[in-house]
């Protein structure tokens, strides 16, 4: 590979962190249209950028443009497959889409390539709970326990999911 290909994949790769900050603070403010505004530029400077359109996924998500979130997250990920976040915030926003089947597929590729990143353990667990299966919520979750012990919204899920165990036997 030419020095000059590796210099230019190396700038597309690489994004000042004040970029990705001021677009959280105004996403923050509620300045969503000036960063709609903002964006096309963004891409023209950084084309290909895996953690610019992983933010601007999360943005999107944010104000209930879902479709254009998975968009990103998918391109996210077709520029870094190294990076767990874009997987997982497209599982996110899958589930958010009612699209059970397809999430389940990514967050379990998500743990296959990334297994010590518990997020996406907790939103694989989420998804169990939703579709009510519940024991294998509670292995996923215990997992999530295993990376870390100090995330209390697990604990949160493990106990709602026992208290529905108890009511349904109590219901036989």
């Amino acid at each position: 590979m030419s020095n000059d290909i590796m210099l230019k994949e190396t700038i597309n790769n690489f994004i000042p962190e004040e970029i990705i900050d001021a677009l959280i603070t105004l996403n923050d403010k509620g300045e969503f249209k000036e960063i709609l505004m903002r964006f096309p530029d963004l891409l023209k400077l950084y084309p290909n950028n895996s953690k610019l359109l992983n933010v601007m996924g999360v943005i999107f998500a944010d104000n209930d443009c879902k479709l254009k979130a998975i968009e990103c997250f998918k391109k996210a990920i077709k520029y870094d497959l190294n990076n767990p976040h874009p997987y997982n915030n497209l599982g996110i926003s899958l589930i958010d889409i009612n699209e059970l089947v397809k999430t389940k597929k990514i967050l379990i590729r998500a743990i296959s390539l990334f297994p010590e990143f518990m997020e996406t353990y907790f939103n694989l667990g989420n998804l169990y709970k939703i579709n009510k299966e519940y024991q294998e919520a509670i292995k996923i979750f215990k997992k999530c326990i295993i990376l870390n012990p100090d995330y209390l919204d697990t604990y949160k899920n493990l106990s709602w999911i026992f208290k529905k165990i108890n009511a349904l036997k109590e219901l036989d």
